[in-house]
């Protein structure tokens, strides 16, 4: 049994809906950089004889691309949908080229709109996402579960307050000896410290950024180059006002 028309703009309706609650959510989602933080620490008394302190963990919760394949996702199921409703009721096409290369073919001129509206909340979406830290020396891919990036450890000092004493005089028979008491900062162990981000390099972000702004470039050459098409005359106004206004 053929889809109709009505059928995919009941589909289009749901799914702008789910459409825009999942968006609704990915912003939100990408300006919590804490989801894409991770860290371990793990601390090493310096003999036997000192502390044992607990280790500290904090596991990524998201990453980029994480989030931009559920954002995306969403986008792609309005997409299609749209383009197969302007498919079936527009007759004004053209192609999206990029470097002389065609993109997409026989484009809609009402999907071209629709693409110029969603390629700025993907330029927005992108934008908000978290960049690496540039002042950490950061690694990528050392663990293939992952992906993460993760920096390199860092080691810094734990020190105790040891009491010691000093002795200003000796002690005589006629007096005891005079003693001072002080503490001295004494190291005891080290921290090793390794954060780990969902995050990417500004670099990647620049990049993903440029394709977009050549996209809406395409789309919008591609827009106007379809509006140009000869217009089917129409006139319905006459008859509905005949019937409206009539005797």
């Amino acid at each position: 049994m053929p889809t109709r028309l009505h059928q995919i703009l009941a589909l289009e309706k749901s799914a702008k809906s789910a459409t825009e609650g999942a968006i609704t959510r990915a912003y939100h989602d990408a300006q919590k950089g804490a989801l894409f933080i991770g860290l371990t620490r793990v601390y090493k008394p310096r003999d036997e004889m000192g502390d044992p302190l607990p280790s500290e963990r904090k596991v990524v919760q998201m990453t980029t691309d994480e989030l931009l394949a559920r954002a995306s996702a969403a986008w792609i199921r309005q997409a299609d949908l749209v383009v197969t409703k302007d498919l079936t009721n527009q007759r004004a096409q053209a192609n999206v080229i990029i470097d002389g290369v065609v993109l997409l073919e026989r484009v809609p001129v009402t999907t071209l709109l629709y693409l110029e509206k969603m390629l700025v909340n993907v330029a927005t979406m992108i934008g908000k996402l978290p960049v690496l830290d540039p002042e950490v020396d950061w690694e990528h891919g050392t663990d293939e579960a992952t992906g993460l990036y993760r920096s390199k450890p860092e080691e810094t000092l734990r020190t105790q307050k040891v009491p010691k004493a000093f002795v200003k005089a000796a002690a005589t028979d006629k007096h005891p000896a005079q003693v001072d008491t002080f503490t001295e900062d004494v190291v005891v162990g080290t921290w090793q410290r390794t954060l780990f981000s969902g995050g990417f390099p500004a670099g990647r972000k620049a990049q993903l950024l440029a394709r977009v702004e050549r996209l809406q470039v395409a789309v919008k050459l591609a827009r106007e180059y379809a509006n140009q098409i000869e217009v089917i005359p129409g006139n319905i106004g006459d008859t509905v006002f005949n019937h409206l206004l009539g005797p």
